[in-house]
């Protein structure tokens, strides 16, 4: 697997990880928010989008500046969201919920391909997921 797409994997955790603790309530997310290094900076803006073009996520507007900087005001999780984040997805050797899933990659900081048996990876599990 490339190293973009494992940090793609690492960014999509965190910014669903964020959202899932944050709850349905009012507030702003930004690239300092999801606590990665510089390198994944990049990232947070076209993973953001994806995330709201599939309709995981919306927003009331999200934003990057020219020097990089992203910001996003009223991130939540949508119905469809919480629905895919429910689902589980077989990993070869057992099945885990979406969601546990997210936590594991968010918290550990490395893609789900680099966790042992998730074959398939993050983005696979979506894309199972919302053909489902």
């Amino acid at each position: 697997m490339s190293d973009n797409l494992e940090k793609s994997q690492v960014v999509i955790a965190r910014i669903l990880q964020r959202l899932m603790d944050h709850g349905l309530q009012r507030g702003d997310l930004s690239f300092k928010d999801l606590q990665l290094g510089e390198e994944y900076r990049p990232f947070v803006p076209t993973c953001f989008d994806w995330l709201m073009q599939e309709g995981i996520v919306r927003a009331t507007s999200s934003s990057t500046t020219s020097d990089g900087a992203f910001f996003a005001a009223n991130p939540v999780l949508t119905a469809h969201g919480f629905a895919v984040l429910g689902k589980t997805f077989n990993t070869g050797s057992d099945e885990i919920v979406l969601a546990q899933a997210v936590t594991m990659s968010a918290q550990s900081g490395r893609s789900l391909s680099s966790l042992g048996d998730l074959i398939g990876g993050f983005l696979g599990g979506f894309t199972k997921s919302m053909g489902s």
